[in-house]
């Protein structure tokens, strides 16, 4: 559902496809390890935001 998007917003910024699908999953990793720390009363994720400000 978001890795799209979030691929989308990493590509926008390295311009290079495989970079970008490198640099997603290392992200999700990210994620996945800190799930605990996650609070939905904090905000959405980061590329709403950026897509807001585009």
């Amino acid at each position: 559902m978001y890795a799209e998007n979030i691929c989308g917003v990493i590509n926008t910024i390295v311009r290079n496809d495989a970079l970008a699908q490198e640099i997603r999953q290392d992200v999700f990793i990210k994620i996945w390890n800190n799930a605990e720390t996650y609070s939905p009363s904090k905000g959405r994720f980061f590329y709403v935001d950026f897509e807001h400000r585009s």
